[in-house]
């Protein structure tokens, strides 16, 4: 068995570990379904934005939306639909 070689190993291990855990802390993501109050449909191509920044997207046939990569921090979320109000 080959102490130095065993520790650089864990060295290593514990570097990408740190590093990951620091990249996943950074960052953070919004998902869910969006859906009409009334009938219970998911509302295809609803527009999910995070108010005053880039960060959006369309919900799909099934009403759900994930937005990924935020920064962490608080943010308003604005869904829109042609018919709806905001």
């Amino acid at each position: 068995m080959d102490i130095p070689n065993v520790l650089k190993k864990i060295k290593h291990l514990i570097f990408i570990f740190f590093t990951l855990s620091i990249s996943m802390a950074s960052s953070s993501t919004i998902k869910g379904v969006i859906r009409d109050s009334n009938t219970n449909e998911p509302l295809i191509g609803a527009n999910i934005m995070l108010m005053d920044t880039n960060f959006g997207i369309a919900s799909d046939a099934d009403g759900f939306y994930m937005i990924s990569n935020i920064p962490m921090g608080r943010y308003y979320l604005n869904a829109m639909f042609i018919g709806y109000e905001n």
